[in-house]
This record gives structure tokens, C-alpha cells and sequence, in this order.
């Protein structure tokens, strides 16, 4: 099962020129996308109505759709962090 990423950025009110990085358990990290780049984003939280195993990118996975983002196919997603765009 998932949600869009998109609904749970909407959760912090980002600005669509705002920038996130999202950080595996490994400690690896994407690129800054902006936050309209990653709409089409999924994050997979459970397979059959079970925590999605680590074996398959659990506990969190995000997949984009083929060549939309930078931010395709992270495994054990961590945490998502947003970057304020430069009101200047």
C-alpha cells in the first residue's frame, strides 16, 4: 500500500519552489528536488497489510515514475527534509 508523496508534504505546507532531500537509514541522500518534482512520487508503507519488509526497501520506499525525479526509488526512506526556497 501507499500514498503520494505529494499528500504528505501537504502535511508541512511547502512551497512549490521549495527544495526536499530524502535520506535513507543508510545515511544516503538525493539530490535536492523541488517539491512540484516529486507529485508523481509514491511512498510504499506496507505490503499485505504488514509493515513493508526491509528486504524490499522497507520500512518506507519512495517510487517516481521513470526519469520525473532525481528522487526515484529510495529505499528505507528515514526522513524527508525541506529546504526553504531564498525569499531573496
Amino acid at each position: 500500500a501507499a500514498v503520494t508523496l505529494a499528500e504528505v508534504l501537504a502535511l508541512t505546507y511547502p512551497s512549490p519552489d521549495d527544495q526536499l532531500v530524502l535520506v535513507a537509514t543508510d545515511g544516503l541522500t538525493t539530490a535536492p528536488v523541488r517539491v512540484s518534482e516529486a507529485e508523481g512520487a509514491l511512498l510504499v508503507h506496507s505490503l499485505a497489510q504488514e509493515p513493508l519488509p526491509d528486504a524490499q526497501g522497507g520500512p518506507f520506499r519512495v517510487l517516481t515514475p521513470k526519469g520525473q525525479s532525481s528522487c526515484a526509488n529510495v529505499k528505507g526512506l528515514a526522513r524527508v527534509v525541506i529546504l526553504a526556497a531564498d525569499p531573496g
